[in-house]
């Protein structure tokens, strides 16, 4: 990330209208989970304006400018890092797939959704969101290679993930239903989700996935 692309970051307006604020009008239900408008209003502004863009952003840039030289890329060889081996190759896989799936088909952003699957692939290891990815990635990487405990705290915390995937999602493979609209009330997604969960098949993953 340059220094244009974080003064973008730092000074961007996500648009949410300020009819909202105040308005105590009860929400059926949404993806956020807030009772009215005017609570989805100071959610959005405090998060996405304030801490999102204008300190976690910022911080990862300086992350990135500081410590860049001694972040860990890629997993060190050895059994011993076996387990961070693992979270390089399943982060590096979501970053890409998180482009190719849901960056390419948002329907807030007509730039992305027009890109062909090798664009979005490129777009993964050069643009800004796959950079704010990776540097995230690293960080961690580092940290758990350095530090003893954070090392045996990720092996604990992925051990633990695995085992409730794997009780929650007892079908493998399992396909995820993405909400790549730009409502965040769109009721649809709440119906869709139980049913697509129950439906897909083995034979249905393969289709999509290629």
């Amino acid at each position: 990330m340059n220094i244009k692309q974080l003064w973008n970051h730092l000074t961007r307006n996500t648009g949410i209208s300020k009819e909202l604020k105040g308005d105590k009008t009860k929400i059926p239900w949404n993806i956020y989970d807030n009772k009215n408008y005017d609570e989805a209003y100071k959610q959005h502004k405090t998060f996405h304006e304030g801490f999102k863009y204008k300190f976690f952003t910022p911080l990862l840039w300086l992350a990135q400018k500081i410590l860049g030289k001694y972040l860990l890329k890629k997993a060190p060889s050895g059994k011993h890092n076996l387990n961070l081996k693992i979270f390089d190759e399943a982060t590096e896989s979501a970053i890409d797939k998180i482009h190719v799936y849901f960056l390419r088909h948002v329907d807030w952003n007509s730039e992305h959704s027009k890109g062909s699957k090798e664009d979005m692939l490129k777009s993964s290891k050069k643009g800004v969101t796959g950079d704010k990815l990776r540097t995230m990635k690293n960080l961690v990487m580092t940290m758990a290679h350095k530090d003893t405990f954070i090392r045996e705290f990720l092996n604990v915390w992925m051990f633990e993930m695995a085992e409730l995937m794997i009780k929650n999602y007892p079908e493998h493979p399992h396909v995820h239903l993405f909400y790549n609209k730009t409502s965040v009330w769109d009721v649809r997604y709440a119906a869709l989700f139980d049913q697509v969960n129950t439906m897909v098949r083995p034979a249905d993953h393969e289709k999509v996935t290629k």
